[in-house]
């Protein structure tokens, strides 16, 4: 292990974070530590991951959430003294032929847990299979 490993890992052990294991496509909610002059409060950001960058001490994950209709993304450092806790509130499973900005958007109907109906998975495959042959297709 090379010296600057070495020191994240004693960094990130001294910091000593509780982070949940998450992956793109789950609900989380970040509270963050707000300053305003002299007070301070804790205000949570609640939406679905839709990224998660792996780079020890430099990790970070975005966040998505519609805030008055509109989509705002917001990006967090996973060690940041700034985030107070975070936690998973959804797993989100679905067929990897599905886009996340697909889901994202509202545009494929879920069951009760979260997960992808059976049709909407099937109406997946098959307009995926006919984009491959249009695409691929020999003029």
């Amino acid at each position: 292990m090379d010296l600057i490993q070495k020191l994240e890992t004693e960094e990130i052990a001294r910091l000593g974070k509780n982070i949940p294991d998450f992956k793109p496509g789950d609900t989380v909610v970040v509270n963050v530590n707000v300053v305003e002059g002299d007070r301070k409060r804790v205000q949570a950001y609640e939406g679905v991951v839709i990224a998660r960058k792996s780079r020890g001490l430099n990790s970070a994950f975005i966040v998505r959430k519609i805030s008055s209709g509109e989509g705002v993304e917001r990006t967090f450092q996973l060690y940041s003294p700034l985030i107070a806790s975070a936690a998973m509130t959804v797993t989100m499973a679905w067929p990897s032929s599905i886009p996340v900005r697909l889901i994202l958007a509202g545009s494929w109907p879920q069951s009760a847990d979260g997960h992808l109906t059976a049709a909407a998975a099937a109406a997946t495959s098959e307009r995926t299979h006919q984009n491959q042959s249009c695409r691929f297709s020999p003029r």
